[in-house]
């Protein structure tokens, strides 16, 4: 009798092994909207960081991996090195940066949760939420560079209620020698990565 008890015990151990304490890793992944498609980034991606290409598709709080099933759903569509030439002497972007274009489609489907159901969904892609990420991992807030070109900056700055779609440009300022873009979730951990190009 004590061997076959021991034997279950064993078969349990084994079975809780390889499936316990999965759920949760999942269910991140999941609200962020992760894709298996690979990507060029320079760092591995994880539960918290989820690294993305220009023009595939990301979602915040998602239920599963369609665009329908988030709150926000979102596409960088675009992601170019603008000529530093192009800022006017009048506003000059920060000594010591580089100048980004960036455009974006987005989409709010479903009202934003708790702790900030008071706020639109289109919150998540607001132009305080971006960062470069040097080649240490670093993050640097990007600063708008007003003077360097037109831009429409739509849902960068008007954010997005529920039912509402949007496309915007808009030009970040950031610390030269940077390797990523980054969007921040802000409220809870983790964030999306798209790597800059070199020219």
């Amino acid at each position: 009798m004590k061997k076959a008890i021991g034997a279950i015990v064993v078969l349990l151990a084994i079975g809780c092994a390889a499936g316990c304490g999965t759920s949760s890793d999942s269910s991140t992944a999941a609200s962020r909207h992760s894709s298996s498609a690979t990507s060029a980034s320079t760092a591995p991606e994880t539960a918290d960081v989820l690294n993305k290409a220009v023009g595939q598709s990301a979602g915040w709080n998602c239920a599963d991996a369609s665009d329908e099933s988030c709150s926000l759903a979102f596409t960088v569509t675009a992601l170019d090195k603008v000529p530093s030439a192009n800022c006017s002497d009048s506003a000059p972007p920060p000594a010591g940066s580089e100048i980004y274009r960036l455009a974006i489609d987005a989409q709010a489907y479903h009202s934003t949760p708790a702790p900030n159901a008071t706020l639109p969904p289109g919150f998540v892609i607001s132009s305080d939420n971006w960062y470069a990420i040097d080649a240490d991992g670093y993050g640097t807030k990007a600063d708008v560079a007003i003077g360097c070109g037109d831009f429409d900056p739509g849902p960068f700055y008007q954010p997005l209620d529920v039912g509402q779609k949007g496309r915007g440009t808009i030009l970040f300022a950031l610390p030269a020698g940077s390797r990523e873009l980054e969007l921040r979730e802000q409220g809870t951990p983790g964030s999306w990565r798209w790597v800059l190009p070199a020219a």
